[in-house]
């Protein structure tokens, strides 16, 4: 339901992509990327060397972490933290974005406390060295992009 909300195919294989709609810029996306399928519960642990895409949602207590990018196609209520490397244009995008903590390359914040947007993806980057949130485009730069799959990890693994 969220991702026809943000007007997403749905059903059947989504086309490939060569970009966003509208000329818009992917090009900072960190290869490799890599696919977590399934939830991450308290004590499991997450780590990309290129961007993350996690495929559930990120339990009070999991921590994710990229080099580049963090996208989570669920929940984000643990840590998340992108450009661990210390890319700063690195950013978070999530369906439901309400996390412990928030990363971004040397930068830390809080999660928002009020409720998301019904519907609407948010993606938190970094805006004059502040980490910022603001709804996310929906047109997300994963459907193109080689990945290698993962599943579940055991707590502590990385």
């Amino acid at each position: 339901m969220a991702a026809a909300a943000l007007g997403l195919e749905v059903s059947g294989r989504p086309p490939q992509k060569d970009g966003p709609p509208g000329g818009g810029q992917w090009s900072s996306l960190s290869l490799p990327f890599s696919i977590h399928e399934g939830t991450l519960r308290s004590g499991e642990h997450r780590h990309a060397s290129g961007s993350l895409l996690v495929l559930g949602d990120v339990n009070p207590g999991a921590h994710i972490q990229a080099e580049g990018h963090v996208l989570v196609w669920g929940r984000l209520r643990g840590i998340a933290h992108a450009g661990s490397s210390g890319d700063r244009s690195a950013w978070i995008v999530a369906l439901h974005l309400r996390p412990l903590q928030l990363r971004i390359a040397d930068q830390v914040a809080r999660g928002p406390e009020e409720l998301p947007p019904v519907g609407l993806a948010e993606k938190a980057h970094l805006v004059n060295g502040a980490i910022q949130i603001e709804p996310a485009d929906p047109c997300w730069p994963l459907l193109s992009v080689p990945a290698k799959r993962s599943g579940p990890l055991a707590p502590g693994s990385a």
